[in-house]
């Protein structure tokens, strides 16, 4: 009994130190697993409690972050519901196999998927299977990936993507895959999202021959913030096209062109938007970079 009450103190606090350093840091640390190695014991007990394997992350290009990406896994069991992996080069074959090989086995309890690497083994082309319990997808495509082999949410039933509130694309271009087509229907069966990022991702409204696209974007009511960076010229195309709740906020984050330094300019609603000038809409703005985890922008310092 007292082991018992010992082990689950020690898990207790555990977890809050873990959640005290995601909170402050994330996706930056995990500088948590130290306060497990105070002892053999605590390392045990760490070791044997798949509650805080639940959430894995790492971020950066060390040999060891991917030791532990690994581990992590392993040590997850049937808890595993949240991977976050920002890796700075190329992700090993082995470990882009582990996250894949256990997200698969999780398919059905995985919440969140952000998945941000480069090289030929990206996870990315080995997403052939839905998540129906995905609330947060991230993916970032990287100029040189062969978008072609990449299996992403439109090719998913529309049933999967309800649950989805936080949606991140960076460098996926629908004039290639997806198509126009899938795009629209993969963003109006998210019937849930309240975040929207496209980081070079613009959709374009016009055919290959200059005419207008037939289909309009009409985005959920319930989408709250709708982030578009780009060039500034690639922005400007889709503004007549998005209809808009009028709770929905949109943030254009202009590339480089007009507004080359980053500029955050955010209206709400899509009346307010239509009727204020572009060179007008400049001059409100307010430095950021790219948003962070949780949907928030990230200032500048």
């Amino acid at each position: 009994m007292t082991a018992r009450l010992y082990g689950d103190v020690l898990m207790e606090n555990f977890l809050y130190s873990k959640a005290s350093y995601t909170a402050e840091m994330a996706p930056r640390c995990n500088r948590w697993i130290t306060v497990a190695h105070v002892s053999r014991s605590w390392r045990y007990t760490a070791l044997h409690s798949p509650a805080l394997w639940s959430d894995i992350r790492i971020n950066g290009t060390l040999s060891g972050y991917i030791s532990f990406l690994y581990t992590s896994l392993k040590l997850s069991g049937k808890l595993l519901k949240r991977i976050t992996v920002e890796h700075e080069g190329e992700l090993p074959a082995y470990a882009a196999y582990a996250v894949v090989y256990y997200a698969r086995a999780q398919a059905g309890r995985i919440e969140k998927l952000w998945i941000e690497s480069e090289g030929d083994y990206n996870i990315h082309h080995h997403l052939t299977f839905p998540m129906p319990s995905l609330e947060i997808l991230s993916l970032h495509a990287k100029i040189f990936l062969k978008l072609r082999s990449v299996y992403a949410p439109w090719k998913w039933a529309p049933q999967t993507l309800t649950r989805l509130t936080h949606l991140i694309l960076n460098d996926f271009h629908p004039w290639t895959v997806p198509s126009y087509d899938e795009f629209l229907d993969m963003l109006q069966a998210c019937h849930n999202l309240e975040f929207l990022y496209l980081g070079h991702s613009c959709f374009p409204i016009k055919e290959d021959d200059d005419t207008p696209r037939e289909r309009e974007i009409y985005l959920p009511s319930s989408l709250r913030d709708m982030y578009i960076y780009d060039e500034a010229d690639q922005m400007a195309e889709p503004m007549d096209a998005l209809k808009l709740s009028s709770n929905t906020r949109l943030h254009l984050i202009p590339s480089y062109g007009v507004g080359s330094s980053e500029h955050h300019i955010v209206h709400a609603g899509c009346t307010r938007l239509y009727n204020t000038p572009f060179t007008d809409m400049q001059s409100r703005t307010t430095m950021t970079s790219r948003p962070s985890e949780f949907g928030q922008p990230a200032i500048q310092q």
